[in-house]
């Protein structure tokens, strides 16, 4: 239902989808789509026990194949049944109906709609209702093709930069917090201008924004504060890591800085010991996958954070 923490997930792999159809990288867009339907069969689908029912689109016939029965206590008469189709994003496209057979068997074709896209399809009968969830997969025409064949063509270059502003989109609005709204009339434009950089299919151009995005990101987005800093840099497969906090007590105490990368995940938890005076410092000697990385310190109720960039933009 609208509202719910599922449907909020599969409105956001949605969303995923459209960010990369919006940049022409369409190779992702199928992925997230697919990742949405199956999303969507296995948590948003519900079924009565009085409905038993199938529907599937027919991409040879673009059609929509409707079939199934309901369970009738008394096989006397046809009754009606509706399907009311409406696409992911709430916007109805269309109600059919028809009647079953006595003994409570239906099975219908249905032309239209065939735009590309996931739909809840939910079927009336009586006074109960069952859902059930469509794809109808995206067509690659030509244009698209030959767009597709483009952005793999250089070693999937385009495909790669494509994904690095989707992940840097999500990275600055989830980390960067107070300080990204600060700062966002700087970055939010470099977004735009890598974006059309693509779309133009300037390669170097687009790289150069990336770059530029990663550097103010580690410039304006490190969140400090009076009471605590952490700095991070990475070089030569060598995370090194300082910092201090302002303690009311000279006393060792554990702390934990956590590693995400630029798609959001934790990579690693780091644990340190820091001295009396509330310094602290280590090498790490570890792989990182390339991209732009965020290091969070958090210390009783204080958060600080630094980023660090492993590889080139």
């Amino acid at each position: 239902e609208e509202g719910t923490d599922e449907k909020r997930e599969f409105t956001r792999l949605l969303e995923r989808a459209t960010a990369f159809t919006d940049l022409g990288n369409f190779v992702d867009a199928q992925d997230w789509i697919t990742q949405a339907y199956e999303y969507a069969q296995e948590h948003l689908n519900t079924e009565h026990n009085q409905v038993i029912y199938n529907i599937d689109y027919d991409t040879d016939i673009r059609s929509w194949i409707i079939h199934g029965f309901v369970d009738k206590q008394a096989f006397d008469n046809r009754e009606d049944i509706t399907v009311r189709v409406a696409h992911a994003n709430g916007t109805s496209v269309g109600n059919l109906e028809f009647a079953d057979t006595r003994h409570g068997e239906f099975s219908v074709d249905w032309s239209a709609p065939n735009d590309p896209g996931v739909y809840i399809a939910e079927l009336l009968w009586r006074d109960t209702t069952s859902a059930n969830i469509i794809y109808v997969p995206y067509p690659i025409d030509a244009e698209q093709e030959r767009r597709a064949q483009e952005l793999s063509s250089r070693g999937g270059d385009f495909v790669a930069i494509s994904r690095d502003l989707f992940d840097l989109r999500e990275f600055t609005r989830g980390f960067g917090g107070e300080r990204y709204q600060a700062h966002v009339g700087k970055i939010a434009p470099l977004f735009d201008d890598a974006d059309e950089a693509i779309d133009e299919r300037d390669e170097s151009e687009a790289r150069a924004k990336v770059a530029e995005i990663r550097a103010l990101i580690e410039r304006y987005l490190p969140q400090r504060s009076p009471e605590a800093v952490i700095q991070t840099s990475y070089a030569a497969g060598t995370l090194s890591i300082s910092g201090a906090l302002k303690k009311s007590v000279e006393f060792s105490e554990d702390i934990y800085i956590d590693i995400f990368d630029q798609a959001g995940e934790l990579v690693v938890t780091i644990n340190m010991t820091d001295s009396p005076d509330g310094t602290f410092s280590r090498d790490l000697v570890r792989s990182f996958e390339p991209g732009t990385h965020a290091a969070l310190l958090s210390y009783h109720d204080l958060r600080v954070s630094d980023f660090f960039t492993v590889g080139s933009g």
